[in-house]
Order: C-alpha cells, then structure tokens, then sequence
C-alpha cells in the first residue's frame, strides 16, 4: 500500500503476494501491474536485467523465457513507472527467476529385427543422463550429436517387457562474467527426477 491505495503485480491475471516469480525454460506469462484493481494510467512496465545473460522476450505484457535460457538460481526483474503527481514513481520489482524446464521428453523405444532401440529428443543444452534397466547398474550416456542408443544386449531375455528409468539429466550452461560476456566454462545443472519407462519386448 502507498498514498491510500493498493498496488499488486498480478501473473496471469492473479495478484502475486511474493514479488519472486519462478519460470520454467520455454513459459509464458501475462504480467500487468495494478492500483486498486486497475491498471493506472500511464504505466509502462520494463526489463531490468544489468548481467545480460538471460534470453527472453518481453512486450511489455507477455514475458515468454526462452527454451534455452540461462539458469543459474538468480534473476532478472520486471518494473513498474507510472507517472503520479508530475513525477516518475518506481514501485517494487518483481524479480524472475528462470528455472529448468521438466527434463527432457520424446523418449520411445522400438523393438525390430530382435534390437531394441531408445531414442530421444535431443533438447538444447541437455549434456547427458543415465538410465538403468529393471533396478541394474546405471549408465551413463553423453549426448553429444546422439539421439538414440541400442540397449538390446542390456535387456533381459526371455521377457515381455522391462522397467527404464533415467535420472541424473544433465544440462550444460556457459557460464558468464559480471559484465555479461562468456568466460569460456560450462556449468552443469542436474535434475533429480526419475522419468521410468516399460518398454514392451
């Protein structure tokens, strides 16, 4: 509350009672800022993002992260001016924190010709997962420019179908400098989902 009255950042037309909004790669939302319910008049909303390394794009009322956007736990913010009284008032930011969107989708098996093959889509930044087969010894796999792998001699034999299950997916982001330029390493990020999978043989 300021001068008697109300403000709230809403998101997706629902008022925020935090000013930290989580996005997950690839999301949109619908941002306004409003006095008392309303939008007040002149209100230009703005990006305020001083390193530069977050990739997004923002109309003023949609905010859309990209697909592959940096992640690293901190954020850029949406402002608020509104022109009150002959002056410029700048209210709290609502800070937005890009998050890793869901581990990657797309997995099929197929089963031709006595082989079995596991493919994926390969997403940007994803850098490797592991997966194991009806609770076994867990591998590794590095993406690289692979989208599929032949894990027949891993199945067991003699059976109708078997238990995937994939964890440890790993991204890898470039990581920055203060002012907003590449240093040259990687940072990688894990999810600790496990995605499971039956895979009829």
């Amino acid at each position: 509350r300021r001068y008697d009255k109300e403000y709230f950042w809403e998101v997706n037309g629902e008022p925020s009672y935090t000013r930290y909004v989580y996005l997950k790669q690839g999301e949109s939302v619908r941002i306004s800022f409003t006095e008392d319910g309303k939008i007040p008049e002149p209100c230009e909303l703005y990006v305020r993002d001083s390193q530069g390394i977050y990739s997004y794009t923002f109309d003023g009322s949609v905010l859309t992260i990209d697909e592959d956007c940096y992640v690293d736990g901190e954020s850029f913010s949406i402002r608020a001016a509104l022109t009150s009284d002959g002056g410029i008032n700048i209210v709290p930011e609502l800070d937005i924190i890009p998050v890793l969107a869901e581990p990657f989708t797309g997995v099929t098996f197929e089963t031709s010709n006595d082989r079995t093959l596991m493919t994926w889509e390969n997403v940007p930044n994803l850098y490797s997962f592991a997966y194991s087969i009806n609770g076994g010894e867990e591998r590794e796999v590095l993406i690289g420019e692979n989208t599929s792998l032949d894990i027949t001699s891993y199945l067991p034999e003699n059976a109708r179908r078997a238990l995937v299950e994939i964890t440890d997916v790993t991204y890898s982001y470039p990581v920055y400098d203060d002012s907003g330029e590449p240093t040259g390493e990687t940072r990688k990020v894990v999810h600790d989902d496990v995605m499971k999978y039956v895979v009829e043989l």
